[in-house]
């Protein structure tokens, strides 16, 4: 082993071409001022889930549950004590696919998802979303969830104050390919003495 430093910085410690850092080295890093995105520019993306089937390798095979999961945002929800209110919100969309689809570009997911995001959620609204899901995606069954912290206001055993307690909860949509909806509300209702 040679203790040499390298002669060139495109060589690395035994004098070889270094083809790593001549690569870097002859990158040009320039980002166009002037650009503007364009619907014409958007429509020029590929989108690998039209791509036809010979151009992507794999078996015929169809893919049970391709997506997306724990984007987050703020959502509207209903409260019987505090009105509407916003919580952040942990999303996780998936899609089945038939066997002549590889994938799903995954930000039509987020996509679709943020059509909806202006709206008071309830569970009947996941039926909504999940149709069209399957309907932008192409896809035969889908499935959703919303999770967040939900706050509920409570009152101290003995001194009589209130302060807020936090609760997992989460809303759980799932369409199969009849169109069948099937909602679930999840609460996690932690105690301790």
């Amino acid at each position: 082993m040679s203790n040499q430093a390298p002669s060139s910085k495109h060589e690395n410690a035994a004098g070889q071409p270094d083809a790593c850092a001549y690569r870097a080295h002859s990158l040009k890093r320039r980002y166009d001022e002037g650009f503007a995105v364009t619907e014409q520019y958007r429509d020029s993306l590929p989108d690998m889930q039209n791509t036809g089937g010979p151009a992507i390798a794999g078996a015929l095979v169809p893919v049970m549950q391709v997506g997306i999961s724990n984007f987050k945002l703020p959502l509207r929800y209903l409260s019987a004590e505090l009105g509407q209110i916003t919580l952040e919100t942990t999303v996780s969309g998936t899609v089945s696919l038939s066997a002549e689809h590889k994938g799903i570009n995954m930000s039509r997911i987020i996509r679709t998802f943020y059509d909806f995001k202006d709206r008071v959620f309830t569970p009947e609204l996941l039926e909504e979303i999940l149709l069209r899901f399957k309907k932008d995606l192409g896809s035969s069954r889908a499935r959703l969830r919303l999770e967040f912290n939900y706050p509920i206001p409570q009152k101290s055993l003995r001194s009589n104050l209130t302060g807020y307690q936090y609760y997992r909860g989460a809303f759980e949509g799932r369409i199969d390919d009849l169109d069948r909806f099937c909602k679930l509300v999840h609460f996690d209702f932690v105690y301790s003495s």
